[in-house]
């Protein structure tokens, strides 16, 4: 019996924010009531010691500039106050290595918020230190290969692999002693030329762990367009690995697992995150999408970020019409190379 699987990260799924959206979008067209949020993208200190290949945030390049914990703390309140259920941690660098990642975090979990974690699993040393990661919310690890000299070669950084699978085992530990079903690990994967062809083993890996599997279509928004011809897949490739992915499911799990048209992220749903979420950046930049190159604001514009990120988004205010889109940061799924096969 095939049972069904869409394997959704609570608090970051899409399938559960299109209304949201859309009323996100009816509300600024008639210039009535207020923008409401699920999440926040919230950048921490741009530090990193990985220098992954084809980094869409380019690390190595960023200024050393980084919010202030009272920035943040106005930001999460901000996020609280409009519905937010989640701060995200992804983007500028590995997130647990701000001086003050710890203070963060019990302070959003003090606001009764989940805290949706993307990490390079390198800085996890304890089990104890993993279930409060697990705690707070959804863990997204990033592997993108089980090839210790590919992995290793795709980071920049000798040693990564082995450090990154150690994190990973304290993570599976602990979420076993803990066994509670709201408690979410995933693996987080770029798909590049790089590792396309292990992600197979990888999918059969996170399946045989329990882990949730979180592909994602290499980000071209901003990127040297050599880079891209390098390291993109090309749309068909893309649609003809998701099939893959989706025959090994079936076949060797007796998983269905749907391929979404016009996702970028293996069974997925559709992103409409441009729509109802936000970010702020390492600088202080507002933005809609953790990806954009645009931004709406910035939170030096008002005497304190909360009254910045009121004013960014109070109505009526048409213009924020033209942020609330997609900017189409990577390939996604053409239907039409899904009914080709």
């Amino acid at each position: 019996m095939v049972k069904s699987n869409r394997y959704k990260i609570p608090k970051y799924s899409e399938d559960q924010s299109i209304s949201i959206g859309r009323n996100n979008l009816y509300k600024i067209r008639s210039g009535k009531g207020k923008l409401v949020f699920t999440g926040a993208y919230i950048h921490l200190a741009p530090i990193c010691n990985f220098r992954c290949k084809g980094c869409f945030t380019h690390m190595g390049k960023l200024p050393t500039q980084r919010l202030a914990y009272k920035e943040i703390k106005y930001i999460v309140d901000f996020a609280k106050g409009r519905g937010a259920e989640s701060i995200v941690f992804a983007g500028a660098g590995e997130p647990t290595l701000d001086p003050e990642f710890d203070r963060i975090c019990n302070y959003i979990s003090s606001k009764k918020l989940n805290i949706v974690l993307f990490t390079n699993l390198t800085t996890l040393k304890t089990k104890e230190q993993a279930k409060k990661y697990l705690k707070s919310g959804p863990v997204i690890g990033k592997l993108y290969s089980l090839n210790e000299e590919k992995y290793n070669k795709i980071t920049s950084c000798k040693g990564a692999y082995k450090s990154a699978l150690k994190g990973l085992e304290f993570l599976l530990n602990a979420k076993k002693e803990l066994e509670k079903p709201e408690v979410t690990l995933a693996i987080d994967s770029y798909i590049s030329r790089d590792n396309y062809k292990d992600l197979p083993d990888l999918l059969r890996f996170c399946r045989k762990k329990d882990i949730i599997p979180y592909f994602e279509a290499f980000i071209e928004l901003g990127q040297d367009k050599k880079i891209v011809k390098k390291l993109a897949l090309g749309g068909k490739e893309l649609a003809e690995l998701f099939l893959e992915l989706q025959r090994i499911d079936k076949e060797e799990f007796a998983i269905s697992t749907q391929i979404h048209p016009w996702s970028r992220n293996y069974g997925q749903d559709r992103c409409r995150k441009a729509t109802h979420m936000f970010s702020v950046r390492e600088n202080g930049d507002i933005c809609i999408c953790v990806c954009t190159e645009r931004k709406v604001g910035n939170i030096s514009d008002c005497k304190n970020p909360y009254e910045s990120l009121e004013s960014t988004f109070s109505l009526p205010a048409k213009h924020l019409l033209q942020y609330l889109i997609c900017d189409n940061c990577s390939k996604t799924i053409n239907p039409t190379y899904l009914n080709q096969n």
